[in-house]
Parts: C-alpha cells; structure tokens; sequence
C-alpha cells in the first residue's frame, strides 16, 4: 500500500500482486538452507524484514499471473497452507477477478489420493 496526501486528506493506492512481484521475491529469496525438525516438519522460512500473511498470498498469485512454477514455494510454506487455502477461498467470494490465479493455487493445493477407492 502506498501512502499519499490528496488535497487536505489522505489518499492511499493498493498495489496488485503482480506490481509487488519484485520485492515480494527479494523478501521471501532463500537466505538459509530449511531444515527438517524431529517429526519430519520443515520449520518456517526465515525473511528478512517484517513479513505480513498478505504477502505469501500475493506472491503466490503473483507467481502463477507470471507463469511461473508454484509448487516449489507451495512446499516451502507448506505450514501455512490451511490459511493459504482459507484466504484463497474468501478472496475468490469477495474478488472475482481474482477467481482464476486462485483456483489455480487452490488446485496445486488440493492433491487427491494417488489411487481410486473404487
């Protein structure tokens, strides 16, 4: 979000994911090697400056907007993934433009059973 003055008020101006693609990549770039815990869990990742949730949902749209390859950061946040998956959900209610990065990421998301029940 960019902070302006309009007159005698406030103004702000709400980047998209794919205008934040640049420094979303700066902060979330490995700067250590993940490293598994006892119980095979992959601690969370560290980054540099404060790192809000908004930022891995709009770095991961900003990813498949690109055509970029999602699933080697969908592994790496992979402990976020249960609010990954909410807040593409209430995103594609709220924006429907937004309805097709989404459900992409939600599909990467969702892998079903490798074999048929059946």
């Amino acid at each position: 979000m960019i902070r302006g003055r309009a007159g005698r008020g406030r103004s702000y101006e709400v980047k998209q994911p794919l205008e934040r693609f640049v420094s979303l990549l700066e902060k979330f770039k490995e700067t250590t090697t993940s490293q598994e815990t006892l119980f095979g869990e992959i601690e969370p990742p560290k980054m540099e400056g404060k790192t809000y949730f908004i930022d891995y949902v709009h770095f991961l749209m900003a990813l498949i907007e690109g055509g970029e390859n999602v699933v080697p950061w969908l592994e790496r946040f992979r402990g976020e993934t249960p609010r990954l998956r909410a807040a593409c959900e209430y995103l594609m209610a709220r924006n429907k433009g937004f309805s097709t990065t989404l459900k992409k990421i939600l599909d990467l998301m969702d892998v079903g059973p490798l074999f048929s029940t059946r």
